[in-house]
């Protein structure tokens, strides 16, 4: 379009002629790394996440809150694997079986999906519970609570 206006393509600044391959970077980029496996991990709300530890025999389910929290309620047949001790947990899930499929909570739900993706990365398959024990409750679904009864 310039030569036909007289104006030779040398004229363009050095921002000019990025601009369209600058466009074209932040177009692909994004997809790109779609396609490389950064999918965030599977969440289900309560009650499909009840369904789902119910109809899979090999259901592993970790509560990866801090200890204290796990003392005061949990649901029935939760192992502990705390996230926020980082050294704990990479060392505890480097224990683990890549085989079964792993469910996942915590209080909201947030620790239990940064644990998703970290055993994600790993090569796990994974499920976090979205809303957390706190979601699961006002579902109206049980929890173990045995020791705050002692």
């Amino acid at each position: 379009l310039r030569r036909q206006l007289g104006q030779p393509l040398n004229h363009l600044t050095n921002r000019q002629k990025m601009k369209p391959k600058k466009h074209l970077a932040l177009t692909f980029v994004p997809l790109f790394a779609a396609c490389m496996g950064s999918a965030e991990p599977h969440e289900l709300n309560p009650l499909h996440f009840s369904e789902a530890l119910r109809s899979d025999p090999d259901a592993v389910l970790l509560d990866v809150r801090r200890p204290d929290e796990f003392a005061q309620s949990r649901i029935a047949g939760a192992t502990l694997l705390n996230v926020l001790d980082t050294t704990g947990f990479c060392r505890g899930i480097d224990t683990l079986s890549r085989k079964p499929h792993y469910y996942l909570y915590c209080l909201k739900g947030l620790r239990s999906l940064r644990a998703a993706r970290i055993m994600q990365e790993r090569g796990f398959h994974v499920t976090s519970l979205d809303g957390g024990i706190d979601a699961w409750q006002q579902a109206g679904l049980s929890v173990d609570s045995a020791l705050l009864d002692k």
